[in-house]
């Protein structure tokens, strides 16, 4: 799996048992009826970052350039792209029962997925 999100990653295109002492849910959605007040004061208006807006159809233009920014910036470091992402993608997937329960009731990504969203 892991294999597998790297190349997703370098191309630019588990299950896990919840600790009993997870901490709650910190990243929510706004409420409908709070968002009504003021779309855009709750709507990114040119990358989304994680799951909570990824689907959002304007935003996906920029998902080419976070992934170009992506490997320009591993450029610039100095390192080794299929092993710099190899090691993020890791240490992401060995977090994900924690990434997930982050996020309120909004988990429909496979875990790979979200390990994409999240290395990006």
């Amino acid at each position: 799996m892991i294999g597998d999100t790297v190349k997703l990653l370098l191309k630019c295109e588990g299950n896990g048992e919840v600790l009993s002492k997870q901490a709650p849910p910190s990243i929510y959605m706004v409420p409908t009826m709070v968002r009504d007040l003021s779309p855009s004061s709750y709507n990114p208006k040119v990358v989304a970052i994680g799951p909570l807006h990824s689907q959002d159809e304007h935003l996906q233009e920029f998902e080419v350039q976070k992934t170009a920014y992506l490997h320009k910036w591993l450029h610039r470091l100095g390192m080794v792209p299929e092993q710099t992402m190899r090691d993020c993608v890791e240490k992401v997937i060995h977090s994900i029962e924690g990434v997930k329960a982050c996020y309120a009731g909004l988990m429909t990504y496979t875990d790979s997925e979200l390990a994409k969203m999240m290395n990006m």
